[in-house]
């Protein structure tokens, strides 16, 4: 049995992990964590996947920071233009049959699209046959445009100045979606924006009741009746949380109204109206070009009938005949027509000829330029975050060795999901005489508790040091414990008050983990943690 896991499950993939963090319908966070040393410091163990190893990132973790929805993007491989580069063209049929120019049997891995040093992506039509892009493409034009070199190239988008500072890598590019219309947005803000009636239906005697279906909630529309017709539906609340979202109208019992039909459109990120623009812009199915397979043999110039047949309509194109050896050198399309998903293409001629054959390449589902991160196919997640030293949670007297990233951790003592931005693993004792504990020291308490000192934190702001931050390793804590600094020796300390740690360390699941050689924080030092997810 042959099984194909396809692109669109890739990018469906990662679809689904940016969406649940953008839409807040998981949290993600990174974590900090093992303040103890390698056995080589220099060469950090590697990490394995099992249970236990796990579980004892879960029990080294010292701090998280959550991974807020302006800090995920979507990102497609980078494939810049260069001056003398052969790009691949685009090809709804590339296969092993129909290999791409670079020997790229299929779209996702060739190279048809290019970032330019303007931060501009565009996409390549047509490579003229194969031959090195000479001239770099410019603009922002709706419309497909060739340079000087034979090429012909789609505009797609732009990669703004704050995906640039914070995605853009040398092997990726962020890349969005900013309206909420077309082709399953990606870049959707998790609100309903509007509803589309694209069919009225009829004999409505009332107002019909619209119930919005789909993964969020709140959502709220009524509709508008004239002469028995729906003609409009209002968003009255658009809700939140929405990935999709289907329209149901109810007619009121005993009413006759049927055959309506609406769609919802969900919000955008409609930050860049140059994008927008050429996503408003793009023409579901058009014809592109036809590649001859088998030019044939004894056609006449001016001849011969081109006839374009498929799922579409009003496609046409004329063919160019050598008037010596008779065969079809390449076609002209003069009308690109509209919604094709397939098409194949024949030629007839009332003075003789046969033989020829070619292949049909059409535009996208909802056309060029309608929705970039699926067209270019976005199968990476790129997870950008800054340490800092703004909060005592993310201390910094103290090294690390771990990071990963955790989703879903428990607020402390509860089944409650944690959301707020911080949070320390650790407990914090108030005490009277800090300079009875020091960094990494080992406290032992009276209930079989056994902690290690982690950080010591000025609370007040005011020079004097009186907090002290307890990573648990086993046992227990309380506020009444006596306290035992097996390092130094020193017995019978007491607690002023106990702080308890505001996630439970040992929940939520780990999905990602590095393991690294120790890395030293301090108050003016911001670290930019940045991981790429690719599916």
């Amino acid at each position: 049995m042959a099984i194909l896991f396809t692109d669109n499950a890739r990018l469906d993939l990662a679809r689904s992990v940016y969406r649940d963090i953008v839409n807040e319908n998981e949290f993600y966070y990174y974590f900090v964590g093992r303040t103890e040393t390698w056995d080589n410091e220099s060469q950090p163990d590697t990490p394995i996947n099992s249970i236990d190893d796990l579980n004892q990132a879960h029990r080294d973790m010292l701090f998280v920071k959550r991974v807020q929805p302006n800090d995920v993007c979507l990102m497609i491989r980078r494939i810049d233009w260069e001056d003398g580069v052969v790009f691949d063209a685009y090809d709804n049929g590339m296969s092993e049959d129909y290999p791409a120019s670079s020997g790229a049997t299929t779209l996702s891995e060739s190279n048809f699209y290019v970032l330019t040093d303007e931060f501009q992506v565009y996409k390549c039509l047509f490579n003229n046959n194969g031959e090195p892009s000479t001239i770099k493409p410019t603009g922002t034009s709706n419309a497909v445009f060739e340079t000087g070199d034979g090429y012909l190239w789609k505009f797609m988008c732009r990669v703004n100045e704050a995906d640039q500072q914070k995605f853009l890598t040398p092997t990726y590019i962020p890349v969005r979606k900013m309206s909420g219309t077309g082709s399953f947005p990606f870049d959707v803000n998790g609100q309903l924006d509007d509803i589309t009636v694209t069919d009225g239906g009829s004999d409505y005697l009332t107002t019909p009741t619209i119930i919005i279906l789909g993964d969020g909630s709140g959502a709220t529309a009524s509709a508008t009746i004239e002469d028995g017709v729906i003609t409009d539906i209002t968003v009255d609340e658009p809700g939140s949380g929405y990935t999709f979202a289907l329209v149901q109208i109810v007619p009121a019992e005993g009413d006759t109204g049927s055959g309506a039909i609406a769609e919802a459109v969900l919000g955008g990120y409609e930050n860049d109206t140059i994008q927008e623009a050429v996503e408003a812009s793009a023409i579901d199915g058009t014809v592109d070009r036809i590649v001859m397979i088998d030019g044939g043999e004894g056609y006449v110039p001016n001849t011969v009938i081109v006839t374009i047949t498929g799922d579409g309509q009003s496609a046409s194109a004329t063919a160019n005949v050598d008037a010596i050896g008779g065969n079809i050198q390449s076609v002209d399309i003069t009308e690109q027509g509209t919604n094709y998903s397939y098409a194949t293409v024949s030629f007839e001629s009332t003075t003789g000829g046969s033989g020829a054959d070619a292949r049909v390449i059409h535009s996208p589902k909802y056309g060029h330029g309608a929705n970039p991160p699926r067209e270019l196919y976005a199968t990476n997640v790129a997870i950008s975050v800054n340490l800092t030293a703004d909060t005592s949670d993310l201390f910094i007297a103290n090294d690390y060795r771990q990071l990963g990233l955790i989703r879903n951790p428990y607020k402390f003592n509860t089944t409650n999901i944690y959301t707020n931005n911080t949070a320390t693993t650790c407990y914090v004792i108030e005490v009277n005489n800090p300079d009875d504990y020091n960094i990494d020291d080992v406290i032992l308490t009276d209930s079989e508790g056994h902690f290690i000192v982690v950080s010591k934190y000025d609370s007040n702001n005011d020079n004097i040091i009186d907090q002290i931050f307890l990573l648990k390793k086993y046992g227990t804590i309380y506020s009444t414990s006596i306290l035992t600094n097996q390092t130094q020796s020193l017995d019978n300390l007491t607690i002023n008050n106990l702080i308890e740690p505001e996630i439970d360390k040992m929940s939520g699941e780990i999905v990602l983990l590095e393991n690294k050689i120790a890395v030293e924080r301090s108050d003016t030092q911001v670290e930019k943690i940045r991981t790429i997810l690719t599916f």
